[in-house]
């Protein structure tokens, strides 16, 4: 299952879409079963998980550049992984990284969460471990690519997402990897993507600790805050950054920070 954006979703927010991590947390996160919900992609995510589960870890090791602990780590987590809700966890809460120490998602519930097995989870979905990048070289079926596989898929559930808020806008947290699983230019709506750019000797430059952690930051303003326009969007300021109006237009937001914290 490729690891893709996670979504921060409420009809009364603005709609973000932010990467996920390679890595998944050892945390539990208590949640009633009830609460917990089943993937809407999982059929497709199972047809998927079955070519996976053909591959050796040599396979893997060449496919996607990892060394052998981990790909035999892969390899057992393919054949244990399962379609029901036993044993896994709310997507929400399973990624690690630097995009998800910003969100501090286990202190919050946003609502939810895109993966490149699964394609678009909630945050209560359960999920099971896994690690299929959506950049990895292999497409299942006739799919060429990982990409040509789900991008109409996405596109056209994010639009349906998009058709139930009040303001149709889509803030762009996530990596380049991550935003070609997207036809932006098909979506009725407004893309504002966001940078984050740290002071580094003569200007300013993505430095990728600090950058994806701003990621998670901003998804957590937009929830913590209930943002609904793009005035509120602009107003984030956590840990030292601010918009900067000279390299901003209409739809890039540009913020920048002087100092690193210690």
């Amino acid at each position: 299952m490729p690891d893709i954006p996670v979504t921060v979703l409420r009809e009364d927010r603005l709609l973000a879409v932010v990467s996920p991590a390679k890595t998944f947390t050892p945390a539990r996160v208590q949640i009633t079963s009830s609460a917990r919900t089943t993937p809407v992609f999982v059929d497709r995510a199972a047809q998927l998980m079955e070519d996976l589960k053909k591959f050796s870890s040599e396979d893997l090791v060449e496919l996607m550049g990892i060394n052998d602990k981990l790909a035999l780590t892969n390899v057992d987590r393919y054949h244990k992984w399962k379609p029901s809700k036993r044993g896994g966890r709310p997507a929400l809460f399973a990624f690690g990284g630097d995009v998800y120490r910003g969100l501090q998602a286990t202190a919050m519930t946003p609502e939810d969460v895109l993966s490149g097995l699964y394609r678009l989870l909630k945050p209560r979905d359960v999920i099971h471990p896994n690690r299929l990048e959506m950049g990895t070289e292999w497409g299942p079926d006739a799919s060429s690519n990982l990409y040509h596989h789900w991008r109409p898929l996405v596109t056209s559930r994010l639009s349906e997402e998009l058709d139930r808020h009040r303001v149709p806008v889509l803030v762009n947290l996530a990596s380049d990897e991550y935003t070609r699983a997207i036809d932006f230019d098909s979506l009725q709506a407004k893309v504002v993507t966001c940078r984050f750019l740290q002071k580094h000797r003569d200007g300013y430059r993505f430095m990728s600790f600090y950058g994806k952690r701003a990621r998670g930051l901003m998804a957590r303003h937009i929830v913590r805050h209930r943002i609904e326009t793009l005035k509120g969007l602009k107003a984030f300021d956590d840990e030292g950054y601010y918009l900067s109006l000279e390299r901003s237009d209409r739809s890039n937001f540009v913020f920048l920070r002087d100092e690193a914290p210690i």
